[in-house]
């Protein structure tokens, strides 16, 4: 650390990792941070619970990009020592706009999240990468991060909604919850997400992992999972991955469309081999009918029997020349009905290419269609 101080006295970024948990080692890094004034960018590794290093970096003026990762075994074996936050005159992280963290405690991301509670933060990930100890819990603290705008979480899903239903998020437009869906608590994940942010700012929900294992138990009932959503008018991406099958009727995709005019994206279950989907056509035209900046849409839909173009209530009306692709999922499309199919969803879709369903991609060349 000494020569690096000597040689780059104005040094901007860096990435560090300190694998040592000697006192002496700790004691040798900690001298020299408080000296990097110039320090914008950090990307740091350290083995010890020691939360020294928080308050060092949170009086740093200039920094802000933070990247701090904390590897070592998870459980009450591990304690957290060095000073906790106390009463401060001036603001911790001042200048910090985006903070990454990867633990295996909680307490980790309790302490460093009441000492960036007044910074200008933006952007907020948080991964814990281990089972939780027992008895590690969140405390009864309510934590508002007024500037932030992108939340990405990677932990278990009641986790997640427990941590979310301690913040308030004002201004968040992004939320992305990395976790194992759970039919039975996604419900309660929803119910934080719309509790915790602004319907006047949120416009991206990502909930959910991919699984190469098909999921056992009960289904997810979109209609009453994703209604609360409903309010949020300014949602323009929304996806859940999930290998669950999914209850997902041609009422709630319609109600989709009249709910969020300005979505972009929609993808939803799949993942999933299996599907208790009623969407038919008439929900995806509707979709395009109130969406017109629409770009992909992966549903699970039943597309036989091949409704015409007529019988969508779809002649005459405004084309979309932006979706390219669209995911059918789970069922497949009947080889026999392929060419009806493509032939309805050009009139709608002008510029689409390809349409994917479980069975693999059908193409859908531009060549061939008639404008």
């Amino acid at each position: 650390m000494a020569r690096i101080h000597r040689r780059c006295t104005r040094l901007e970024e860096l990435e560090m990792d300190n694998c040592s948990s000697s006192p002496e080692v700790l004691r040798g890094v900690y001298e020299f941070v408080p000296s990097f004034e110039h320090m914008r960018r950090l990307d740091y590794v350290q083995t010890a619970w020691d939360t020294t290093m928080f308050h060092l970096l949170a009086e740093l003026p200039g920094l802000e990009d933070l990247r701090f990762e904390v590897r070592g075994r998870s459980g009450a074996d591990m304690p957290t020592i060095g000073p906790q936050p106390q009463q401060h005159n001036g603001r911790w992280f001042r200048s910090l706009q985006t903070l990454s963290v990867q633990v295996s405690k909680l307490s980790f991301i309790q302490l460093l999240l009441s000492m960036v509670k007044s910074a200008p933060l933006e952007k907020l990930s948080l991964f814990i990468f281990f089972r939780l100890a027992s008895g590690n819990r969140l405390p009864n603290e309510y934590l508002a991060l007024q500037s932030l705008r992108v939340m990405k979480l990677s932990m278990r899903l009641d986790i997640a909604s427990t941590l979310l239903a301690h913040m308030n998020l004002p201004r968040l437009e992004e939320v992305s919850v990395k976790c194992r869906v759970r039919p039975d608590l996604l419900s309660d994940l929803i119910g934080t997400v719309c509790t915790s942010c602004s319907p006047s700012w949120l416009k991206l929900v990502l909930l959910g992992r991919g699984s190469i294992r098909e999921a056992r138990g009960s289904p997810i009932l979109i209609d009453s999972v994703l209604r609360p959503l409903l309010a949020f008018r300014r949602i323009e991406d929304l996806r859940l991955i999930s290998s669950h099958t999914l209850e997902i009727s041609d009422k709630t995709v319609e109600d989709f469309g009249l709910s969020w005019p300005g979505l972009k994206e929609i993808s939803l279950g799949m993942g999933s081999r299996r599907s208790a989907s009623s969407v038919i056509l008439k929900g995806i035209a509707s979709l395009a009918l109130h969406c017109p900046r629409l770009e992909l849409i992966a549903l699970p839909v039943n597309v036989t029997p091949v409704p015409t173009i007529e019988e969508l209530e779809y002649k005459d009306t405004p084309l979309n020349s932006n979706v390219r692709e669209l995911g059918f999922g789970s069922p497949s499309i009947p080889a026999e009905c392929v060419g009806e199919v493509a032939s309805v969803l050009r009139q709608i879709f002008p510029a689409l290419q390809i349409i994917r369903s479980s069975e693999g991609p059908t193409g859908v060349h531009q060549s061939n269609i008639q404008v």
